[in-house]
This record gives C-alpha cells, sequence and structure tokens, in this order.
C-alpha cells in the first residue's frame, strides 16, 4: 500500500538545522513523548512464579533442541534436560519442586531480558512525522507556537530513498506484553534466537504508542545502528524530497525569508505555502511559491 503525504512539524530551530544541514534529526527512544518503563509485568501475562514453574514441562517439549541461553543456567538447565530426556516421569516431580530459588533465579533472567531489550533501543534512530497537515495541536506542540513550519517528505523512488520505509505506529490503551505466556517466553529465553528475538520485540515497542497520542496518527522510520557503526543522530536526504514548505501562522518574518532562501536553495521546485485561519478557525495552507 502506497504511503500517504507524510509531513513533519518543526520549530524555527529545527527548521533551519534540517535545511541548512540537509539532514533530519533521527532521535533515540529514549527521547519520546510516549514512554512507559518496560517491566516484568510487561513481559507476559501471569505472575512470576509461573515461568519457573512452567520450565519442566518447556524442557519436555524441547528435549531435542540445542539450548542457547548463557551460562550458569544453560549447565543447569542442560542437567534437567538430560533427567527428563531419560526420566520423562520427572516432569512431574520437577514441577513439584520449585522454590524460592527458582523464583529469584528467573527473575534475574526477566530482568536480564528486559535490559538487553532496553539497550538494543537505544541503538535505533527513528525519524516520526505524520499524515495530519495543518493540525492545530501538531502546530502548537512541535511547531513553536505556529512559529515554525511544516515540511512535505516524499520519497524519491529512483533513488531507492529510506522514507519509503515509513511504518505506521498502531495505538492502543496500554502497551502489549511481549509474549502471550510464561511458557512462550521461557521457551524464547532457553532456545530462541536471542539477537532476532529481542530486535522483533524493539520493533514492536517502537510502533505502538499509547491511545492519548492517537490524533497524532504518527508513522515513523526506525534505523538501528550497524555492528560496530559510530552512533549518529542525523540522515542527509535526497533534494528532491522536500516538495512542500508549510510556512506557520505565527511566522516572522526574518525566519520566513530564511527558511524560503534554504528550501528553495536545497531544491527549487519545492511548493511553498503560507498556512492562514479561515472564518471557522480552520487552518488552511494557501500557495505562495512558485505564482
Amino acid at each position: 500500500m502506497p504511503l500517504p503525504p507524510l509531513y513533519k512539524y518543526l520549530n524555527v530551530m529545527g527548521a533551519k538545522l534540517t535545511l541548512q544541514n540537509q539532514c533530519f534529526r533521527h532521535a533515540k527512544p529514549s527521547t519520546y513523548n510516549d514512554t512507559e518503563d518496560l517491566t516484568i509485568r510487561g513481559v507476559f501475562d501471569g505472575e512470576l512464579e509461573d515461568a519457573w514453574e512452567c520450565l519442566p514441562e518447556v524442557l519436555s517439549d524441547n528435549l531435542d533442541k540445542v539450548l542457547t541461553c548463557g551460562f550458569p543456567m544453560r549447565d543447569q538447565v542442560t542437567a534437567m534436560q538430560h533427567a527428563i530426556r531419560t526420566r520423562p516421569d520427572l516432569v512431574k516431580v520437577l514441577q513439584g519442586a520449585a522454590h524460592r530459588q527458582d523464583e529469584e533465579r528467573y527473575k534475574e533472567i526477566v530482568e536480564r531480558h528486559i535490559e538487553d531489550i532496553n539497550v538494543l533501543m537505544q541503538d535505533y534512530r527513528v525519524l516520526c512525522v505524520t499524515p495530519k497537515k495543518n493540525l492545530e495541536y501538531m502546530w502548537s506542540d512541535y511547531a513553536e507556537e505556529h512559529k515554525g513550519v511544516m515540511i512535505r517528505i516524499t520519497p524519491f523512488i529512483e533513488k531507492g530513498s529510506k522514507f519509503q520505509l515509513f511504518k505506521p505506529v498502531s495505538y492502543v490503551e496500554h502497551r502489549p506484553v511481549l509474549y502471550p505466556s510464561a511458557k512462550d517466553f521461557v521457551e524464547e529465553a532457553l532456545f530462541g534466537d536471542k539477537e532476532a528475538l529481542t530486535r522483533d520485540k524493539v520493533e514492536r515497542i517502537i510502533y505502538t504508542k499509547t491511545l492519548e497520542w492517537e490524533q497524532e496518527a504518527e508513522y515513523r522510520l526506525a534505523i538501528a545502528l550497524r555492528a560496530g557503526e559510530e552512533p549518529w543522530e542525523t540522515l542527509p536526504y535526497h533534494p528532491e524530497e522536500i516538495t512542500e514548505l508549510h510556512l506557520g501562522l505565527e511566522i516572522e518574518p526574518e525566519v520566513r525569508d530564511e527558511l524560503l532562501s534554504l528550501a528553495e536553495g536545497i531544491n527549487p521546485d519545492v511548493l511553498v505555502y503560507q498556512v492562514k485561519r479561515i472564518e471557522n478557525g480552520k487552518l488552511v495552507s494557501e500557495r505562495v511559491r512558485p505564482e
């Protein structure tokens, strides 16, 4: 499905930097305006004891799989796996033998998983845009009370534009748990591809926001740092990808002239609009250039 027209609202400084440097700032997830601390309860439905109580069953279902968990957990689970393979009836015995030490061990596993996700989150850079043109709320909050601008970003497909990869954000009442059940979590924690699974969970977090932000109808472009790559915060765009410049209702004349000059210097074919308020209070964009 083709992308809708997408817009980036910017304050004065953000607009100047974006146009002067011909780059968009891609933020770290830690700077999001919608963050929820990832806790044990956010990993799977149920209580912590559900995780250690289901371990024998998980091992019984995966006797021939290779463990991917780290040490010393791998040695302990390997021994249990061998015992169950030798005596399948031990599953029920082991389920009834869970004790406080097991609970603490699993709490540590879950907390380590959360830490891995939070660390990997910071290796992503995200550009946020919206299809909402001239939304009052966006002009007020993101464009410095109408003093900034709104830029339309159009992917230059012939040059393999990264902007083709924008995805819509899903809006939910509460962030969904990362695993349907404790059993699913334990199975993936013991036998799963750690990097692939963690990246999958990170992307689910990145492309989900709570309902209070639903009016933004956000699209996001999330790019992960490559192994060994130096951290960055900006990425260049093709000049042709800045296709519209909408000047805020309260933009200062000198700022207006500077941004016009910068935008037209990047893309001489950029369409320039002045935002106005009509009788019913609605914001509209009126074309001013080219005349």
